[in-house]
């Protein structure tokens, strides 16, 4: 009897691991009320990496790619920005870096930059790191 109970719990375990890793990762959109970046580095140089201007919070951020990425397995992760140099390229300007892992199937890093708030660098000369894009300034 138990036995029969284990052989049908490990069957049932095997068949939903196998359609959750079958199941494709959902299909990402575009970050709302954004401009996709052009620039070096922000489009073919890193395989799967694209970068955006945008006056979204990181909040706000955060929530779009959470809305995709709705599953029960769903591990968010908070890294320190610094690591970002490591993850992309060693000239990537960095606030926040997060990361939404569904095991064993892949990663989504969210690497912000807002640099009114950048702590890297003082105040007073936080205004030299002032993001502008095709003549249009943005928060991050």
């Amino acid at each position: 009897m138990i036995k029969t109970a284990l052989i049908i719990t490990w069957v049932v375990f095997n068949i939903i691991a196998l359609i959750y890793l079958v199941t494709p990762p959902p299909l990402l959109r575009d970050l709302p009320n954004s401009v996709r970046s052009t620039l070096p580095g922000d489009t073919v140089q890193l395989k799967n990496v694209s970068g955006y201007f945008t006056n979204l919070t990181r909040r706000e951020v955060i929530n779009h790619y959470l809305s995709f990425y709705n599953h029960p397995l769903l591990i968010h992760l908070n890294h320190p920005p610094e690591k970002s140099k490591t993850i992309f390229r060693d000239t990537m300007q960095s606030y926040y870096l997060e990361e939404l892992v569904l095991p064993f199937k892949e990663s989504l890093f969210i690497n912000g930059y807002e640099w009114e708030n950048d702590v890297f660098t003082k105040p007073e000369k936080r205004i030299a790191n002032k993001l502008t894009y095709n003549g249009v300034s943005y928060s991050a």
